[in-house]
């Protein structure tokens, strides 16, 4: 039997960096994951995007203007969160534990385009300008940028070690388990674990993406999985070439997005997409546990080659998709299935899961994980923290499903 304060399900970036918090003002924390806390962070594209990866005007015609905004201002806030809440509290540490702490070039500032080779998604994307949607023109017409830079990682490993150092010295327990059950009562919450230990706590914090509805039932059909392809390659730099240290791309409708990281002379792009190759497009599946064929890595690079890679071709003044992997001698490392969740009417989770406010979470920010977790962790540990929910957007609680059963 265990008694905290907070029992957080999951240790992916939102429960990471909620922990964390939690811990560092010394709230009794309890993480309970059945991966490493923080695994997530070597994972993906190592990216904290400024803005969410749909089309900008798309939350805008579905939901209002408003919206839209406040989801482009929502992932901005979460990098400020990151770079303010955590990264200063992490270097701390730097003298005592050097190798287990970022260093400073670890997480670098990129601006962040968006490119449109096609007529109509130079039309979509001008629309986004006109309405004053986070993006602007450049002096080229394929290219729109981010009115915010995104923060790009060089190294995972170094933040989730750096995640594991601030939870050991703030004493947050880590319980390498599933949970099982959750119940929530107006007294506090108990929940179990898949090798049987009970934890009782004062508030329980959901951090479990589509995996939400195994707890709650009724979220399984709110919460819909959403499968994607995600490649790395590593290669070299010649010696007579001078790169820009990171690069972020993103095409026109988001489905597709990469990063470039250079650190000395090897260089190393990671990308993710397109869902549409993948069976169902991705869509309502998860296909984490599956390894993709060759078959399927073959038709993404092909794909990429025209997109991703020649928009990183421009940018570094190459012709084609073809000579940027050429020039680096690119070579495919590494890939897997990631997979997030989408809320079925298109908005982000976050506030109040339970009947009692005693259980609290976030879900469904589909691929801007770490930003979005990010400032979601600031505003659920100040709430937990200071009794005030005075953060919330009433817009992304989950009780505008509640005449769901």
């Amino acid at each position: 039997m265990i008694l905290c304060d907070v029992v957080i399900c999951g240790g992916g970036a939102f429960g990471s960096f909620v922990a964390y918090l939690l811990g560092k003002w010394g709230v009794q924390t309890v993480v309970v994951s059945p991966t490493p806390v923080g695994a997530v962070f070597e994972q993906g594209l190592h990216c904290f995007w400024p803005s969410p990866n749909d089309p900008p005007t798309r939350a805008d015609v579905a939901h209002g203007h408003d919206m839209a905004v406040s989801l482009n201002d929502f992932c901005g806030k979460g990098i400020e969160a990151f770079t303010k809440e955590f990264l200063p509290s992490l270097f701390l540490g730097a003298e005592k534990n050097p190798t287990k702490v970022p260093s400073l070039s670890a997480w670098q500032p990129a601006h962040t385009l968006r490119y449109a080779f096609e007529s109509f998604e130079k039309s979509e994307l001008n629309k986004a300008v006109d309405a004053k949607l986070g993006l602007s023109r450049t002096n080229r017409q394929e290219f729109f940028l981010d009115t915010q830079s995104a923060l790009v990682g060089v190294s995972g490993s170094e933040l989730k070690n750096a995640v594991h150092e601030g939870l050991k010295n703030f004493q947050v327990q880590t319980l390498e388990d599933s949970v099982v059950t959750l119940e929530e009562t107006s007294k506090g919450c108990v929940l179990v674990t898949q090798n049987g230990e009970r934890v009782y706590s004062e508030v329980a914090i959901l951090g479990l993406g589509h995996h939400t509805g195994k707890l709650l039932p009724k979220y399984q059909e709110i919460l819909v999985p959403m499968s994607d392809l995600c490649c790395e390659l590593n290669g070299l730099v010649p010696e007579d070439v001078t790169l820009p240290s990171v690069l972020a791309v993103r095409s026109a409708n988001g489905h597709v997005a990469g990063t470039l990281c250079v650190s000395g002379r090897n260089i190393t792009v990671r990308v993710s997409g397109p869902r549409f190759i993948l069976p169902q497009a991705g869509v309502g599946i998860d296909l984490s546990s599956e390894v993709p064929s060759a078959q399927l890595l073959q038709k993404s690079m092909a794909i990429h080659e025209k997109g991703i890679f020649r928009a990183f071709a421009e940018q570094l003044g190459l012709a084609t998709g073809k000579e940027f992997l050429e020039r680096f001698n690119l070579q495919v490392t590494k890939t897997s299935f990631g997979v997030d969740c989408l809320p079925c009417d298109e908005l982000p989770l976050l506030g109040e899961f339970g009947r009692h406010g005693r259980v609290m979470g976030c879900a469904g920010w589909l691929g801007v994980g770490y930003s979005a977790s990010a400032y979601a962790a600031t505003i659920i540990a100040h709430a937990i923290h200071s009794g005030r929910q005075t953060s919330l957007d009433s817009r992304f609680s989950p009780r505008r499903f509640a005449g769901l059963s």
